[in-house]
């Protein structure tokens, strides 16, 4: 009796040990701080010094996450264990909805990510995501480490009327900011930097730190480039329709 008593005392002082923590909304989540918001997607800024953990937050809609530098992670899903993660700079995935997970940053750098949740839902299978029965055939897309490359992967939605496609691109070049430049348009397009890049729409320029993003909207004809005179530029373009 006295151990039933003990027990349920415990559990009284130390009530996150005995329950499964309750999962906040990924808004209401203190790490994910919203940095833009339109028809088409809601962008969080999401940082975890080491040792750090996010609350059980739940995901309910798509998203895709960039890294923002290297960092390990444990992950623990809803009802599941703890697994450990080793992401690296520039790495991209496409995560399907509904998703109810806690992040603990277990490395010793910081773990930056960029969150774009889609605003509408897709069916096919993509960037190694599985769902509805259907597996992924391949990955977004190779790490792009050469000279100029570009490469991409589309989503397609065949259940709305409406539909979208969603185009996840990187691209990198070695060039100046001139002859190294690659538009991006004509879709509404997110311009996310992940070295110092400068975005020119018109007589409009705006330099990206790593981590920051700008918005074009559709035939916006913006030319992404290099900020600096020499040295790498690499960015990611998520376009919607």
């Amino acid at each position: 009796m006295k151990a039933i008593v003990s027990a349920a005392l415990f559990c009284l002082l130390v009530g996150a040990v005995c329950a499964q923590e309750k999962a906040v909304p990924v808004g209401e989540e203190g790490h994910h701080q919203l940095v833009l918001e339109n028809e088409y997607t809601r962008v969080f800024h999401v940082v975890l010094a080491p040792g750090e953990s996010t609350l059980m937050h739940q995901h309910d809609r798509d998203y895709v996450y960039v890294m923002i530098g290297s960092s390990q992670v444990e992950v623990v899903k809803s009802g599941g264990a703890p697994t450990q993660m080793k992401l690296n700079d520039g790495d991209v995935k496409f995560t399907k909805a509904p998703l109810v997970h806690k992040v603990t940053n277990v490395g010793d750098t910081p773990f930056v990510n960029l969150t774009i949740e889609v605003k509408k839902a897709s069916r096919k299978a993509v960037c190694g995501a599985s769902w509805a029965g259907v597996q992924a055939e391949r990955a977004c897309f190779d790490r792009c480490e050469g000279y100029g490359c570009e490469t991409e992967e589309v989503i397609t939605d065949s259940v709305s009327a409406v539909g979208y496609n969603l185009m996840i691109r990187t691209s990198a070049t070695d060039r100046g900011p001139i002859s190294g430049s690659v538009e991006v348009g004509p879709k509404p397009s997110l311009v996310v930097a992940l070295q110092e890049v400068e975005v020119t729409t018109g007589t409009k320029k705006v330099k990206l730190q790593p981590g920051e993003v700008t918005w074009m909207p559709a035939n916006a004809k913006a030319q992404v480039a290099s900020a600096v005179s020499s040295g790498r530029a690499h960015w990611i373009v998520v376009s919607f329709e």
